[in-house]
């Protein structure tokens, strides 16, 4: 079993974004969940529909362990994305909106046949006590290996290149910095092409990072 605990309000802003990047193509359906991956000795939740990737760091507060590229469908992420804090019932204690309140921890588990389950827990860090949990279907598969497309903060920057985006890159970047911005305060947004019109444009904010796929500038 290998399972992924992290702190309820990282949790939800993680589920946010990664939900904004993640597949909706019935045809892959490994895409169609995110993914809990190590690179470069740093762990991520990632998602990504082809055109576009999306990546969370873990921090020292998210405790995994377990064998990694284990998955987590898109409707689990969206049940962690609608947690409402304030239902819960410490909600009113402060305990609940800080390190060591409450947790979401992801538990993976085989079943046989290339499937298996994620069971997700809503509980309080110090003891047993659950809040709230569900179960949900893992779909087994190749995940795509994204990480390593990653430019990383100690390469050598090249200047960005003029793009093109279209009106759904667009769109996926408003709401990455709508989410990651207005959770974190004001924070830098970094855009980095490596010298190719055609190749992704990758932007920074906080703990999250992002591509996506420009288009041709035909001209």
């Amino acid at each position: 079993m290998s399972t992924l605990t992290m702190p309820l309000l990282d949790s939800i802003l993680a589920a946010k974004g990664l939900l904004n990047h993640i597949s909706k193509d019935d045809v892959t359906p490994v895409i169609r969940q995110a993914a809990v991956i190590e690179h470069l000795d740093n762990r991520y939740l990632v998602a990504t529909d082809r055109y576009s990737m999306g990546r969370f760091i873990l921090s020292a507060h998210d405790a995994f362990e377990g064998d990694f590229n284990q998955t987590i469908p898109s409707d689990a992420l969206l049940w962690v994305s609608k947690i409402m804090p304030k239902t819960l019932r410490r909600a009113t204690a402060p305990i609940a909106f800080k390190e060591g309140g409450y947790v979401v921890r992801f538990a993976w588990s085989e079943s046989g046949a290339g499937s298996g389950k994620l069971e997700i827990e809503v509980a309080i860090m110090f003891g047993d006590k659950v809040e709230r949990s569900q179960m949900y279907d893992v779909v087994y598969g190749t995940f795509p290996e994204i990480g390593r497309l990653w430019r990383e903060s100690d390469v050598v920057r090249e200047p960005t290149a003029e793009v093109c985006l279209s009106h759904m890159s667009l769109s996926k970047i408003a709401a990455d910095v709508a989410l990651f911005d207005s959770k974190q305060g004001s924070v830098s947004l970094e855009f980095h092409s490596p010298g190719s019109k055609n190749a992704p444009v990758q932007y920074r904010i906080g703990r999250w990072s992002a591509m996506v796929q420009p288009n041709l500038n035909l001209r």
